[in-house]
């Protein structure tokens, strides 16, 4: 394997124990807990964290080949004891990443949270590392008894997070005690955090069923009960004379999920708490392996997206293994791992599935019903917006330039069958480079093809005009650079409405949108008003 100089936040699963104490058959890390192995608890939070570029599982011999085809995760051989088993995995991660930040995970911490994981790393922008931390509420005694004060001590629990290079340059195989922190320089800067009470470790069997009360209680009820608000809140947004059929629907998805556990023979699921358009479980299925289940609304785009993973081609698209057209549900193969993937310059599948992407593109299937146009969609964020007052004359003013260049570029240029909703939510990682899932499916130029990568992008880049210009670059070899600036312009326009509707933020969103649209366009920081077009220069920042 290749060194991956564009990866520098790896978590390392350490799953090397024997759990003797435990009392099974196995390892307690790959003993079931609500129907699945444990272990799967902390992967899931690994995937579902935003700052996360690699997982590195550690554990026994007899378990690495196994565990590597079941996750899909760069998996290595741990020690023999703990301390041997995290110097193995350092290493690991030193030899192939250019690695800057590492949290440290065990593999029996099932209650470990996604944003427990994203705040550990941005707390190593300020500290060396970072302790999980519990209060001694209990009383202390010494054996001589001479007087404890119980607040000079605090309990030490995992996830642990670290400046990589700082801690692999002092870390001993052969230390004398097995605490990570004391292996750090003295000098290093900690930061304590108490704020993840029950991130407990399994060590006896009967721990299982406090974690299992705990995940219910802290975990899969909020998180099940704010995905399906998210849910809600987003498709009302779009359809106000569907809102009591959607809330009908969200009500019954429990219902036809069971029916849909019977017939594709499903051991477990799981609520994936990323998804807010559709209702997304993530499950195991007897038959099938892992596999996606996902349900769309009766206002949703079931027959578009069927559609156009009934026609992909070219081994970009995640694979359809069955649906249910009645109950709106979609089987997918599941991508493992399954990590989302944000672009960056350096990671050459990024490029690789591009060009899939551009040598792939589809044809309008004949007697295709039910999908929208980039036309439509346009049309109806216009309409969905204009009853808002945040900046409602220079949007009108935006739109009507919008208007003007898709018909100057696009209005006969041939259509294709797209995605159109490719980016680093919808591109998963595989053993074989990146894979695409949850199409949108609309009708248009093939230029559109690429604009919602880069708006995803530039939205989370500290650099945006910077990223802008990478994107830009690297599809202008795909298609003629100055369509593809139109095009863009157009999608800023048609997020910004979007965004003025339904991300219910005060409109910081929709700022951020018009903001973008005005240093990436206008020629001008100050635009006079009513005279916005005479400054208008789609090309400002992208001429070759």
């Amino acid at each position: 394997m290749d060194k991956k100089n564009y990866i520098k936040n790896v978590i390392l699963v350490m799953s090397g124990g024997s759990g003797t104490r435990f009392g099974a058959d196995k390892p307690k890390q790959y003993c079931d807990m609500k129907g699945r192995p444990v272990i799967e608890f902390v992967l899931e939070a690994c995937k579902l964290s935003k700052k996360t570029d690699q997982v590195v599982i550690v554990t026994a011999q007899d378990y690495v080949d196994s565990v590597c085809e079941q996750y899909g995760y760069p998996t290595t051989v741990g020690g023999s004891t703990r301390t041997e088993s995290l110097y193995n995995g350092l290493q690991f991660v030193a030899k192939h990443y250019n690695c800057e930040k590492v949290i440290i995970i065990n593999a029996v911490c099932p209650l470990v949270v996604e944003t427990q994981i994203d705040r550990y790393f941005d707390l190593l922008d300020n500290y060396d590392y970072v302790l999980t931390a519990w209060k001694v509420t209990s009383t202390l005694h010494r054996y001589d008894g001479q007087m404890v004060d119980r607040n000079d001590y605090f309990h030490v629990m995992e996830p642990e997070a670290y400046n990589f290079k700082k801690l692999h340059a002092n870390y001993k195989v052969d230390y004398p005690v097995p605490y990570v922190f004391h292996q750090m320089p003295k000098d290093s800067k900690p930061f304590y955090c108490f704020d993840y009470p029950y991130t407990m470790k399994l060590t006896y069997a009967r721990d299982l069923k406090i974690a299992e009360l705990l995940y219910d209680d802290i975990i899969e009820k909020p998180r099940r009960n704010q995905t399906m608000q998210k849910m809600n809140m987003w498709l009302s947004s779009f359809k106000q004379d569907g809102i009591e059929r959607i809330y009908e629907w969200s009500a019954k998805i429990p219902e036809l999920m069971e029916v849909l556990v019977q017939r594709w023979e499903i051991m477990n699921y799981s609520l994936n708490p990323q998804a807010f358009a559709t209702c997304v479980y993530e499950a195991y299925s007897r038959k099938y392996g892992p596999v996606i289940v996902k349900f769309h609304s009766p206002t949703g785009r079931f027959q578009a997206e069927l559609s156009y993973y009934k026609n992909a081609k070219g081994g970009f698209m995640a694979e359809l293994l069955d649906y249910d057209e009645e109950y709106r549900a979609l089987l997918i193969k599941k991508i493992l791992p399954g990590n989302q993937v944000k672009y960056n310059a350096e990671n050459p599948d990024f490029y690789d599935f591009y060009k899939k992407v551009n040598d792939n593109f589809l044809e309008v299937p004949e007697g295709l019903e039910g999908v929208p146009t980039i036309m439509s969609e346009f049309n109806m964020n216009v309409e969905n917006a204009s009853n808002y007052t945040y900046e409602h004359d220079f949007r009108q003013r935006l739109e009507k330039m919008a208007y003007e260049i898709y018909d100057k570029y696009f209005e006969d240029s041939k259509q294709y069958f797209l995605h159109r909703d490719l980016h680093r939510r919808n591109l998963m990682q595989s053993s074989d480079g990146i894979v695409a899932i949850d199409p949108l499916g609309c009708i248009g130029p093939k230029e559109f093809e690429y604009c919602i990568e880069v708006v995803i992008e530039t939205r989370q880049s500290k650099e945006p005009i910077e990223c802008y210009k990478q994107l830009f670059k690297l599809f202008s070899q795909f298609v003629d650079p100055e369509r593809l600036a139109a095009a863009l312009f157009f999608i800023y326009v048609h997020k910004m409405d979007e965004y003025v509707f339904v991300k219910h933020d005060h409109y910081q969103m929709a700022s951020w949108a018009l903001d973008m649209i005005k240093k990436l366009y206008f020629t001008e920081d100050e635009l006079p008003y009513g005279k916005e077009e005479e400054h208008l220069d789609i090309m400002k920042f992208t001429r070759r």
